[in-house]
């Protein structure tokens, strides 16, 4: 006798996780997607924050005695592949997990499944289906010993076996990163209780389970995930200059503000340009938007001053505020201006 399936819910509500070195307005990108898709996006969390959350879990579930203590464990995250490599420290303490620091790059996946493509099948060009299925042996070997690789080519079937041994011959700097990070960490091996493999969706679903109002979806454990921004965050200023208002790993809720005075004589408005990046130019980063302010009083050059205001709120929304004040005093003039951010598409993928 067949048991019943339970009835399918309509999915609403979705946590996708996001490589560390994705900006605002591929973020934004992806909400506009999750919309036209009829989702609503309740987080984009960073993958090493995802896996942070699920490490603070499980230290809940096993070390019992570790809840409300004030012990703290302080993890390193660090995941190369899939085109992206991530690195996050993170420190947990009673279901807490804070990130302290986190940082990534572009680089990774590609270089990886090729090097193997042409070690697997040196004359075999790298179709589709065939970079899936080596793609998919890849994934396999980050949490088993070996994988199977199978895939059909024309006529023909294509399969073939490879360990993780000779997978690490062929992509010798996969060894060599893994020897650096856990030399550096001082440890023998990596943190055994965590599939490597799974652990950014089980912590999307705890996040998620969180930001629902559910609690744990597998205990009575309290969780809460300290964020933190990825990239400083500041506007245009001084010429071409990049002056940073928000830096970078700085806490998710957060709110910064800096004084600025005017550039030329009588100045009675101000462009301010929005802008997220690493470098010390605004050509080193990406454009967020833009707005005008005016009711700057009439003066010589460097005596009124303008207030701009950063705030960044639980679900990582950036609203930016300004205002002007007069010459001596900085108290606002005018209700401050409020856009939020971004609000133009420069084309960054």
């Amino acid at each position: 006798m067949c048991g019943k399936l339970p009835p399918l819910k309509t999915v609403r509500d979705v946590v996708l996780t996001v490589p560390v070195s994705f900006s605002r307005l591929q973020l934004t990108r992806i909400e506009r997607a999750c919309a036209m898709a009829g989702l609503h996006a309740l987080r984009l969390m960073p993958e090493p924050t995802a896996v942070a959350l699920l490490f603070s879990q499980q230290l809940q579930r096993t070390v019992r005695e570790n809840i409300g203590s004030g012990s703290e464990k302080v993890a390193l995250i660090f995941n190369m592949g899939a085109g992206y490599c991530d690195v996050c420290r993170t420190a947990t303490s009673g279901g807490v997990s804070e990130i302290k620091g986190m940082a990534g790059s572009a680089i990774g996946g590609e270089g990886l499944l090729l090097n193997l493509i042409r070690f697997v099948a040196p004359f075999t060009k790298s179709a589709g289906l065939f970079r899936i299925a080596v793609q998919h042996a890849i994934h396999q070997l980050s949490f088993q010993d070996s994988a199977t690789i199978e895939a059909k080519l024309g006529r023909f079937t294509f399969s073939t076996k490879i360990n993780r041994t000779k997978f690490e011959e062929v992509n010798r700097k996969v060894f060599k990163v893994k020897n650096l990070v856990l030399n550096l960490c001082k440890k023998d091996q990596a943190y055994p209780g965590i599939n490597q493999f799974e652990s950014a969706v089980y912590g999307a679903a705890l996040e998620g389970a969180v930001a629902s109002g559910q609690g744990n979806p597998v205990g009575n454990l309290d969780l809460l995930s300290k964020q933190s921004i990825v990239h400083p965050l500041g506007i245009k200023a001084d010429g071409n200059a990049f002056v940073r208002i928000m830096e970078r790993n700085s806490a998710i809720p957060s709110r910064k503000e800096l004084w600025f005075t005017t550039a030329h004589h009588n100045q009675t408005e101000a462009l301010i340009m929005v802008y997220e990046g690493e470098g010390h130019k605004v050509e080193e980063s990406h454009l967020l938007g833009y707005f005008k302010i005016g009711g700057i009083p009439p003066a010589k050059k460097g005596c009124s001053e303008v207030i701009v205001a950063m705030d960044i709120d639980a679900s990582n929304a950036l609203k930016v505020y300004a205002a002007a004040s007069n010459p001596g005093s900085r108290q606002p003039l005018l209700p401050y201006l409020e856009v939020r951010m971004p609000n133009v598409d420069d084309g960054h993928g």
